[in-house]
């Protein structure tokens, strides 16, 4: 899944998030209200799954526009990277 309002390319936390939502929305007693293809879901997660490290970790694809998601564009020494 992909951010259409700056045409950029597909995410990963998005398509993450996406699938899960849609999982937890495919339940059974709801199916007569809304159906999602099981396809979907299991083409959304393999896609996720493409971009695994070997450690377990997910790399980002696309830019992020949330500095605490993005690393590329912290700071050293900046405030933001010690809160809780």
């Amino acid at each position: 899944f992909r951010s259409d309002w700056n045409q950029s390319a597909s995410s990963v936390w998005l398509t993450s998030y996406c699938a899960k939502i849609f999982q937890d929305a495919s339940f059974n007693e709801w199916e007569n209200y809304i159906y999602i293809d099981p396809d979907v879901i299991s083409m959304s997660v393999s896609w996720v799954l493409e971009h695994q490290m070997p450690e377990g970790s997910f790399y980002e694809v696309t830019w992020s526009p949330d500095r605490n998601a993005n690393d590329s564009i912290a700071v050293p020494m900046d405030s933001q990277l010690y809160r809780d």
